[in-house]
């Protein structure tokens, strides 16, 4: 019975109540299709192959860099800390993070769960801030759960960062001291629920 129900809690996850990616459901909802057709999953026999191809050498007729050394209203040279990097990969594995952040980077890195990043932070120490909307949404599919132990925890959890959005909401009301304040005890509640009310087979 205990087996029949986590497989029951896996296939229910999807997008909206878990960190899954969108992408995921459009996949299960083909797999569903292919099962009831009788096909196996990817290419069928006498499809045509797609793929998008990369330029050949011949398409390139050249390459330009663009820079901005100074602002063209005031002239003033550019300089900042802060600054946008867009990198497009044909790999999504950790080896691209280590091209474009090192093996030193002492930054807080802000993602989502995919394995590449888990493995960076735990192969060099990073520090991550995970994405809250993928937690939220991996708390709200524990609301979804049929057991009662694990439903319960999850509507607490839920409680507890409802509360933490409810003091960012706040903060414009709210003294800076107070606010710090109420802020580190809205986290501490998230911990302590997260960490010391789960179920016993959730530690």
């Amino acid at each position: 019975m205990k087996k029949h129900k986590e497989k029951v809690a896996k296939l229910s996850k999807t997008s909206k109540n878990s960190s899954k990616s969108p992408s995921s459901d459009i996949v299960k909802q083909n797999q569903k299709e292919n099962k009831n057709q009788g096909l196996k999953i990817g290419a069928q026999p006498g499809h045509p192959k797609h793929e998008h191809k990369l330029f050949s050498q011949d398409e390139i007729h050249g390459l330009h860099e663009y820079s901005l050394a100074q602002c063209p209203e005031c002239n003033r040279p550019v300089e900042t800390d802060l600054f946008v990097l867009f990198k497009i990969d044909k790999s999504r594995g950790s080896k691209v993070l280590i091209e474009v952040l090192g093996k030193e980077f002492n930054g807080i890195l802000g993602c989502d769960y995919f394995s590449a990043y888990r493995k960076y932070m735990k192969d060099f120490n990073v520090t991550i801030q995970f994405c809250i909307a993928h937690l939220i949404r991996d708390i709200k599919y524990l609301t979804s759960l049929p057991d009662k132990e694990s439903k319960e925890y999850g509507e607490e959890l839920l409680s507890s960062v409802r509360e933490l959005f409810k003091v960012i909401h706040d903060k414009d009301k709210v003294p800076g001291q107070d606010f710090v304040d109420k802020l580190t005890y809205a986290k501490d509640k998230i911990m302590r629920t997260a960490m010391q009310e789960a179920p016993v087979f959730f530690r």
